[in-house]
């Protein structure tokens, strides 16, 4: 799905980034109200994002991507909000402590039948020096 591009795009931006004019959607959404084309200069924007090299500064394309967002009435949410919806986050996390202590025991079967399971349920789990985090898929 196309917003979950957006907010991939988005989701490592500063918290309270202020969101900067998007001249391509507003310029878009001048053209009676195209609004094809506005979602088209966000994806735009998305594919600058995504292409800059690790350790680029992206913030200004950020704050672009959601002002643009905002015009289309999109981006409303913070990202961690967006991939965590409909989903019971107080059982994921459960599982996850459950799998982190079998891991420690090395239980490792046990550890990725639970990482399976949560896979099975649209939940990507991901690990990390701090831990594992998880986001809807």
């Amino acid at each position: 799905m196309w917003t979950d591009r957006f907010y991939r795009a988005v989701e490592d931006a500063a918290p309270g980034l202020a969101p900067s004019r998007s001249d391509d959607a507003l310029d878009a959404l001048r053209d009676d109200l195209n609004t094809p084309l506005a979602v088209t200069a966000l994806q735009n924007l998305v594919s600058r994002i995504n292409t800059l090299p690790d350790g680029a500064d992206k913030t200004n394309l950020q704050a672009e991507l959601l002002a643009g967002g905002q015009l289309l009435g999109l981006l409303g949410q913070s990202a961690e909000a967006w991939f965590r919806r409909g989903v019971d986050a107080q059982n994921i996390e459960e599982r996850i402590a459950q799998r982190t202590h079998a891991r420690r025991e090395r239980r490792f079967a046990d550890a990725d039948r639970i990482r399976a399971e949560l896979a099975a349920e649209g939940v990507t789990l991901e690990d990390g020096p701090e831990g594992t985090t998880w986001r809807r898929a």
